[in-house]
Protein backbone atom coordinates (compact mmCIF):
# COMPACT_ATOMS: atom_id res chain seq x y z
CA UNK A 1 0.00 0.00 0.00
CA UNK A 2 1.52 3.41 -0.45
CA UNK A 3 1.08 5.86 2.17
CA UNK A 4 0.87 9.14 0.53
CA UNK A 5 -2.29 8.67 -1.99
CA UNK A 6 -3.92 7.46 0.74
CA UNK A 7 -3.67 9.70 3.18
CA UNK A 8 -4.55 12.37 0.41
CA UNK A 9 -6.97 10.66 -0.71
CA UNK A 10 -8.75 10.89 3.48
CA UNK A 11 -8.28 14.17 3.70
CA UNK A 12 -9.54 14.92 0.39
CA UNK A 13 -6.90 16.11 -2.34
CA UNK A 14 -9.97 16.18 -4.49
CA UNK A 15 -11.15 19.65 -3.07
CA UNK A 16 -9.89 22.60 -1.08
CA UNK A 17 -10.38 21.17 2.99
CA UNK A 18 -10.85 24.88 4.57
CA UNK A 19 -11.39 24.06 7.75
CA UNK A 20 -8.69 24.99 10.49
CA UNK A 21 -6.99 22.02 12.49
CA UNK A 22 -7.06 19.21 10.34
CA UNK A 23 -3.44 18.15 9.03
CA UNK A 24 -1.22 15.22 7.46
CA UNK A 25 1.65 13.97 9.37
CA UNK A 26 3.39 11.69 6.51
CA UNK A 27 6.95 9.59 8.03
CA UNK A 28 8.14 8.35 4.39
CA UNK A 29 11.06 6.71 5.69
CA UNK A 30 9.09 4.91 7.98
CA UNK A 31 6.28 3.98 5.70
CA UNK A 32 3.46 5.92 8.00
CA UNK A 33 1.01 8.92 7.87
CA UNK A 34 -1.31 10.19 10.88
CA UNK A 35 -4.07 11.88 9.03
CA UNK A 36 -6.35 14.14 11.55
CA UNK A 37 -9.56 14.92 10.58
CA UNK A 38 -11.86 17.57 12.39
CA UNK A 39 -11.09 19.80 15.30
CA UNK A 40 -11.90 18.39 19.00
CA UNK A 41 -9.67 20.82 20.91
CA UNK A 42 -7.07 23.88 19.63
CA UNK A 43 -5.08 26.12 21.65
CA UNK A 44 -3.44 28.89 20.01
CA UNK A 45 -0.50 31.17 21.70
CA UNK A 46 -0.02 34.18 21.09
CA UNK A 47 1.64 37.34 22.79
CA UNK A 48 -1.53 38.03 24.48
CA UNK A 49 -1.74 34.78 25.92
CA UNK A 50 -3.59 31.63 25.22
CA UNK A 51 -7.25 30.52 23.06
CA UNK A 52 -8.41 27.79 23.71
CA UNK A 53 -11.18 26.30 21.35
CA UNK A 54 -13.27 23.40 22.09
CA UNK A 55 -16.84 22.40 22.30
CA UNK A 56 -18.17 25.35 20.42
CA UNK A 57 -16.95 27.83 22.31
CA UNK A 58 -13.52 29.92 23.04
CA UNK A 59 -11.45 30.91 26.30
CA UNK A 60 -8.81 33.20 26.73
CA UNK A 61 -5.63 32.25 29.37
CA UNK A 62 -2.90 34.59 30.97
CA UNK A 63 -0.05 32.98 29.86
CA UNK A 64 1.66 31.67 33.88
CA UNK A 65 5.39 31.10 32.63
CA UNK A 66 6.87 28.71 29.93
CA UNK A 67 4.13 29.06 27.14
CA UNK A 68 5.31 25.40 26.41
CA UNK A 69 4.60 23.48 29.28
CA UNK A 70 1.57 25.77 30.46
CA UNK A 71 0.32 24.44 26.63
CA UNK A 72 0.71 20.97 27.45
CA UNK A 73 -1.94 21.66 30.57
CA UNK A 74 -4.14 22.95 28.09
CA UNK A 75 -4.88 19.97 26.03
CA UNK A 76 -7.24 16.30 26.45
CA UNK A 77 -4.85 13.79 27.74
CA UNK A 78 -6.82 11.35 26.19
CA UNK A 79 -6.34 12.82 22.19
CA UNK A 80 -3.38 13.02 20.04
CA UNK A 81 -1.72 15.99 19.16
CA UNK A 82 -0.06 17.75 16.67
CA UNK A 83 2.65 20.88 17.31
CA UNK A 84 3.80 23.71 15.38
CA UNK A 85 5.95 25.87 16.99
CA UNK A 86 7.11 29.41 15.27
CA UNK A 87 11.12 30.75 15.60
CA UNK A 88 9.77 33.94 16.36
CA UNK A 89 8.49 32.76 19.57
CA UNK A 90 12.04 33.78 20.49
CA UNK A 91 12.26 36.61 18.15
CA UNK A 92 10.97 40.55 17.96
CA UNK A 93 9.12 40.04 14.31
CA UNK A 94 6.40 38.23 14.45
CA UNK A 95 3.81 37.89 11.82
CA UNK A 96 0.50 39.12 14.22
CA UNK A 97 -2.07 37.29 11.83
CA UNK A 98 -0.52 33.80 13.35
CA UNK A 99 -0.13 31.92 16.43
CA UNK A 100 3.08 31.78 17.62
CA UNK A 101 2.76 28.08 19.18
CA UNK A 102 -0.35 26.18 17.59
CA UNK A 103 -1.19 22.37 18.91
CA UNK A 104 -4.65 21.18 17.51
CA UNK A 105 -6.06 17.61 18.76
CA UNK A 106 -8.45 16.00 15.82
CA UNK A 107 -11.90 14.47 16.71
CA UNK A 108 -10.47 11.69 14.30
CA UNK A 109 -7.10 10.24 13.96
CA UNK A 110 -6.28 7.40 11.05
CA UNK A 111 -3.26 6.04 11.19
CA UNK A 112 -1.64 4.47 7.58
CA UNK A 113 1.02 2.09 7.19
CA UNK A 114 2.42 1.04 4.17
CA UNK A 115 5.19 -1.88 3.41
CA UNK A 116 9.02 -0.44 2.95
CA UNK A 117 10.40 2.71 3.34
CA UNK A 118 9.76 4.96 0.24
CA UNK A 119 5.69 5.47 -0.21
CA UNK A 120 6.46 8.03 -3.11
CA UNK A 121 3.49 9.72 -5.28
CA UNK A 122 4.24 11.14 -8.32
CA UNK A 123 8.13 11.06 -8.76
CA UNK A 124 10.84 13.57 -9.65
CA UNK A 125 9.30 16.57 -11.29
CA UNK A 126 9.91 17.96 -14.61
CA UNK A 127 9.10 21.26 -14.11
CA UNK A 128 11.91 23.84 -13.93
CA UNK A 129 11.83 26.47 -11.23
CA UNK A 130 9.13 29.22 -11.63
CA UNK A 131 10.38 33.06 -11.35
CA UNK A 132 8.39 35.57 -9.65
CA UNK A 133 9.46 35.30 -6.29
CA UNK A 134 10.27 38.17 -4.61
CA UNK A 135 13.29 38.03 -2.11
CA UNK A 136 16.70 39.59 -1.17
CA UNK A 137 18.75 40.49 -4.15
CA UNK A 138 21.75 38.32 -4.72
CA UNK A 139 24.41 40.87 -4.20
CA UNK A 140 22.88 41.76 -0.90
CA UNK A 141 22.43 38.11 0.46
CA UNK A 142 26.10 37.75 -0.79
CA UNK A 143 27.12 40.66 1.05
CA UNK A 144 25.22 39.33 4.29
CA UNK A 145 27.17 35.63 4.11
CA UNK A 146 30.73 37.42 3.27
CA UNK A 147 30.16 39.55 6.64
CA UNK A 148 29.41 36.76 8.02
CA UNK A 149 32.35 34.29 7.32
CA UNK A 150 34.73 37.47 7.87
CA UNK A 151 32.85 37.32 11.60
CA UNK A 152 33.60 33.70 12.39
CA UNK A 153 37.62 33.89 11.34
CA UNK A 154 37.14 34.89 15.25
CA UNK A 155 35.06 31.86 16.12
CA UNK A 156 36.70 28.63 14.27
CA UNK A 157 34.06 26.72 16.06
CA UNK A 158 31.25 28.60 15.34
CA UNK A 159 28.43 28.64 13.22
CA UNK A 160 26.22 31.11 12.38
CA UNK A 161 22.35 30.50 10.41
CA UNK A 162 21.86 33.23 7.16
CA UNK A 163 18.10 32.63 5.69
CA UNK A 164 16.41 34.64 3.63
CA UNK A 165 12.56 35.23 3.04
CA UNK A 166 10.87 34.77 -0.41
CA UNK A 167 7.14 35.10 -1.09
CA UNK A 168 5.10 35.07 -4.72
CA UNK A 169 1.39 36.02 -5.49
CA UNK A 170 -0.47 32.48 -5.99
CA UNK A 171 -4.10 33.50 -6.09
CA UNK A 172 -6.67 31.36 -5.13
CA UNK A 173 -4.82 27.75 -5.80
CA UNK A 174 -5.66 24.85 -3.73
CA UNK A 175 -2.69 24.37 -1.21
CA UNK A 176 -3.19 21.09 -0.72
CA UNK A 177 -2.72 19.81 -4.66
CA UNK A 178 1.24 22.08 -3.85
CA UNK A 179 2.03 19.28 -1.15
CA UNK A 180 0.26 16.42 -2.86
CA UNK A 181 3.04 17.42 -5.96
CA UNK A 182 5.81 18.49 -3.32
CA UNK A 183 5.59 15.63 -1.14
CA UNK A 184 5.12 13.18 -4.03
CA UNK A 185 8.99 14.58 -5.45
CA UNK A 186 10.46 13.92 -2.17
CA UNK A 187 9.83 9.80 -1.05
CA UNK A 188 12.70 9.52 1.12
CA UNK A 189 12.86 13.08 3.49
CA UNK A 190 12.04 12.26 7.26
CA UNK A 191 8.70 14.25 7.44
CA UNK A 192 5.99 15.48 4.93
CA UNK A 193 3.27 17.51 6.51
CA UNK A 194 0.58 19.54 5.51
CA UNK A 195 -1.75 21.60 7.99
CA UNK A 196 -4.68 23.60 8.11
CA UNK A 197 -4.24 26.48 10.08
CA UNK A 198 -7.50 27.63 9.73
CA UNK A 199 -8.91 29.41 6.65
CA UNK A 200 -7.32 30.08 3.82
CA UNK A 201 -3.82 29.87 5.79
CA UNK A 202 -1.89 26.28 5.27
CA UNK A 203 1.63 24.68 6.12
CA UNK A 204 2.98 22.61 3.88
CA UNK A 205 6.75 20.88 3.56
CA UNK A 206 9.01 18.07 3.43
CA UNK A 207 11.79 18.54 6.26
CA UNK A 208 14.77 15.96 5.82
CA UNK A 209 15.72 15.83 9.77
CA UNK A 210 14.39 15.51 12.95
CA UNK A 211 14.56 17.36 16.00
CA UNK A 212 14.14 14.58 18.18
CA UNK A 213 12.08 11.37 18.29
CA UNK A 214 10.88 9.28 21.04
CA UNK A 215 9.38 5.94 20.75
CA UNK A 216 8.99 2.89 23.02
CA UNK A 217 11.11 4.93 25.88
CA UNK A 218 14.24 5.23 23.36
CA UNK A 219 15.26 8.49 21.98
CA UNK A 220 16.73 9.22 18.77
CA UNK A 221 18.27 12.85 17.14
CA UNK A 222 18.81 13.08 13.38
CA UNK A 223 22.40 15.02 12.08
CA UNK A 224 21.50 16.32 8.90
CA UNK A 225 24.32 19.21 7.61
CA UNK A 226 26.29 19.73 4.69
CA UNK A 227 24.79 20.01 1.28
CA UNK A 228 25.67 18.95 -2.60
CA UNK A 229 23.44 19.26 -5.49
CA UNK A 230 22.31 16.75 -7.81
CA UNK A 231 23.00 16.17 -11.63
CA UNK A 232 20.93 14.44 -13.93
CA UNK A 233 24.35 13.52 -15.55
CA UNK A 234 25.45 10.07 -13.82
CA UNK A 235 29.45 11.15 -14.14
CA UNK A 236 28.72 14.62 -12.82
CA UNK A 237 26.10 13.36 -10.52
CA UNK A 238 28.74 10.69 -8.97
CA UNK A 239 31.81 13.31 -8.86
CA UNK A 240 29.54 15.51 -6.48
CA UNK A 241 28.42 13.08 -4.46
CA UNK A 242 32.16 11.93 -3.59
CA UNK A 243 32.65 15.52 -3.58
CA UNK A 244 30.29 15.80 -0.51
CA UNK A 245 31.67 12.68 1.39
CA UNK A 246 35.65 13.95 0.93
CA UNK A 247 35.68 18.02 0.69
CA UNK A 248 37.30 19.05 4.26
CA UNK A 249 34.62 21.88 4.82
CA UNK A 250 32.16 19.86 4.44
CA UNK A 251 33.45 17.43 6.89
CA UNK A 252 34.17 19.24 9.55
CA UNK A 253 30.34 21.42 9.21
CA UNK A 254 29.11 18.04 9.65
CA UNK A 255 31.41 16.73 12.41
CA UNK A 256 31.06 20.15 14.45
CA UNK A 257 26.88 19.61 14.70
CA UNK A 258 27.23 15.76 15.14
CA UNK A 259 29.99 16.88 18.36
CA UNK A 260 27.23 19.05 19.49
CA UNK A 261 24.28 16.50 19.14
CA UNK A 262 25.87 13.73 21.03
CA UNK A 263 27.08 15.91 23.90
CA UNK A 264 23.28 16.58 24.47
CA UNK A 265 22.18 13.33 24.15
CA UNK A 266 24.54 11.82 25.91
CA UNK A 267 22.57 14.23 28.74
CA UNK A 268 19.46 13.16 28.24
CA UNK A 269 19.99 9.08 28.04
CA UNK A 270 20.97 6.39 30.22
CA UNK A 271 24.54 6.01 30.91
CA UNK A 272 25.87 3.21 28.61
CA UNK A 273 23.12 3.25 26.08
CA UNK A 274 24.34 5.77 23.78
CA UNK A 275 24.47 4.13 20.17
CA UNK A 276 25.36 5.85 17.18
CA UNK A 277 24.11 4.27 14.57
CA UNK A 278 25.44 5.67 11.63
CA UNK A 279 27.62 8.65 10.76
CA UNK A 280 28.86 10.39 7.58
CA UNK A 281 26.37 8.78 5.63
CA UNK A 282 25.06 10.21 2.19
CA UNK A 283 20.98 11.27 2.55
CA UNK A 284 19.92 11.39 -0.98
CA UNK A 285 16.70 13.78 -1.35
CA UNK A 286 14.93 14.92 -4.64
CA UNK A 287 16.97 17.46 -5.55
CA UNK A 288 19.77 17.65 -2.67
CA UNK A 289 22.05 15.29 -1.05
CA UNK A 290 23.48 15.67 2.88
CA UNK A 291 25.92 14.27 5.19
CA UNK A 292 23.95 12.02 7.62
CA UNK A 293 24.09 11.08 10.88
CA UNK A 294 22.32 9.49 13.82
CA UNK A 295 22.18 8.80 17.34
CA UNK A 296 20.07 6.70 20.03
CA UNK A 297 19.61 5.55 23.58
CA UNK A 298 17.30 4.81 26.10
CA UNK A 299 15.68 7.86 27.43
CA UNK A 300 16.18 8.68 31.05
CA UNK A 301 13.36 8.20 33.43
CA UNK A 302 13.11 12.10 34.54
CA UNK A 303 13.08 13.20 30.69
CA UNK A 304 10.31 13.18 29.10
CA UNK A 305 9.00 14.43 25.29
CA UNK A 306 7.51 17.64 26.78
CA UNK A 307 11.43 18.23 28.57
CA UNK A 308 12.87 17.38 25.95
CA UNK A 309 10.90 19.68 23.59
CA UNK A 310 10.95 22.98 25.58
CA UNK A 311 14.52 22.56 26.26
CA UNK A 312 15.03 21.91 21.98
CA UNK A 313 13.46 25.76 21.27
CA UNK A 314 14.74 27.61 19.67
CA UNK A 315 16.00 24.28 17.57
CA UNK A 316 17.70 26.78 14.60
CA UNK A 317 20.96 28.45 16.05
CA UNK A 318 23.96 30.26 15.40
CA UNK A 319 26.28 29.31 17.96
CA UNK A 320 27.94 30.60 20.08
CA UNK A 321 25.81 32.51 21.38
CA UNK A 322 27.45 35.86 21.10
CA UNK A 323 26.93 34.92 17.04
CA UNK A 324 23.13 34.54 17.05
CA UNK A 325 21.98 38.23 17.07
CA UNK A 326 24.56 39.07 13.93
CA UNK A 327 23.36 36.31 12.31
CA UNK A 328 19.41 37.15 12.73
CA UNK A 329 19.43 40.48 11.14
CA UNK A 330 16.16 40.01 8.70
CA UNK A 331 13.39 42.19 9.53
CA UNK A 332 10.52 39.56 8.49
CA UNK A 333 8.60 36.99 10.76
CA UNK A 334 10.23 33.36 9.79
CA UNK A 335 6.28 32.86 10.75
CA UNK A 336 6.59 28.41 11.06
CA UNK A 337 9.41 28.44 8.52
CA UNK A 338 13.15 26.77 10.79
CA UNK A 339 10.83 25.96 13.58
CA UNK A 340 9.10 22.87 15.27
CA UNK A 341 6.60 20.97 14.02
CA UNK A 342 5.61 17.12 15.87
CA UNK A 343 2.84 14.65 17.25
CA UNK A 344 2.43 13.12 20.11
CA UNK A 345 0.10 10.28 20.89
CA UNK A 346 -2.54 9.94 22.58
CA UNK A 347 -0.49 8.20 25.08
CA UNK A 348 2.30 10.57 25.23
CA UNK A 349 4.43 7.09 24.97
CA UNK A 350 5.21 8.51 21.10
CA UNK A 351 6.19 11.71 20.17
CA UNK A 352 8.26 13.16 16.69
CA UNK A 353 9.42 16.62 16.05
CA UNK A 354 10.74 17.97 13.32
CA UNK A 355 12.48 20.94 11.75
CA UNK A 356 10.01 22.86 9.80
CA UNK A 357 12.59 22.88 6.60
CA UNK A 358 12.12 22.81 3.21
CA UNK A 359 8.73 24.07 3.99
CA UNK A 360 6.24 27.46 2.88
CA UNK A 361 2.96 28.55 4.38
CA UNK A 362 0.24 29.55 2.37
CA UNK A 363 -1.86 32.53 3.50
CA UNK A 364 -4.80 33.81 2.07
CA UNK A 365 -2.97 33.57 -1.67
CA UNK A 366 0.81 34.19 -0.80
CA UNK A 367 3.37 31.64 -0.57
CA UNK A 368 6.11 32.32 1.83
CA UNK A 369 9.10 30.26 2.28
CA UNK A 370 12.73 30.78 3.41
CA UNK A 371 16.21 29.66 2.44
CA UNK A 372 19.19 29.00 4.98
CA UNK A 373 23.02 27.47 5.23
CA UNK A 374 24.67 27.09 7.85
CA UNK A 375 28.01 29.04 7.68
CA UNK A 376 31.61 28.38 9.14
CA UNK A 377 34.72 30.00 9.15
CA UNK A 378 35.97 27.82 5.91
CA UNK A 379 32.72 28.60 4.17
CA UNK A 380 32.72 30.43 0.51
CA UNK A 381 29.75 33.19 -0.35
CA UNK A 382 29.02 31.89 -4.09
CA UNK A 383 28.95 28.31 -2.91
CA UNK A 384 26.66 28.77 -0.18
CA UNK A 385 24.07 30.66 -2.38
CA UNK A 386 24.52 28.09 -4.69
CA UNK A 387 23.30 26.37 -1.83
CA UNK A 388 20.26 27.88 -0.77
CA UNK A 389 19.20 27.14 -4.34
CA UNK A 390 19.68 24.15 -4.43
CA UNK A 391 17.68 23.44 -0.93
CA UNK A 392 14.68 25.30 -2.51
CA UNK A 393 14.85 23.54 -6.09
CA UNK A 394 12.50 20.74 -5.09
CA UNK A 395 9.54 23.54 -3.48
CA UNK A 396 10.53 25.79 -6.42
CA UNK A 397 9.73 23.19 -8.95
CA UNK A 398 6.61 21.88 -7.60
CA UNK A 399 5.16 25.40 -7.64
CA UNK A 400 5.66 25.58 -11.45
CA UNK A 401 4.19 22.21 -11.99
CA UNK A 402 1.55 23.51 -9.63
CA UNK A 403 0.91 26.36 -11.13
CA UNK A 404 0.83 24.54 -14.41
CA UNK A 405 -1.80 22.73 -14.10
CA UNK A 406 -5.40 24.05 -14.62
CA UNK A 407 -6.78 25.70 -10.98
Amino acid sequence: MSVLPHALNLFGVDRPTQQGGQYIFHLPRRAKAHVGLGCHRRVAYGRDGFVVSANGGSASIPCAGDPLNQMRSLLDPGFPSFWMISPDLGRAVHDPDLPLILCVQPELEVSIEGFGSHCGLEGALAAEPAEGWQCQPDEEFLERLARGIAILQDYPDGKMILTRSYQRETGSRDPLSLFAIFAGSEPTSACNHYFQVDAGVASLGCSPENVFEVHEGRLSFDVVAATRGKSDDPVTDARWREALRNDPKERREHLMAFDRYKARIENLVEPGSLNIEFQLEILELGNVRHLYSRASGALREDWDWMRILSDSFPALVSYPDALQPLADTQQDPLRYYGGILGRVSADGKDAAFYLNLRAALAKHGTLYTQGGVGVIAQSEPDKELLEVRNKLRGLFKAVAEWEGRPA
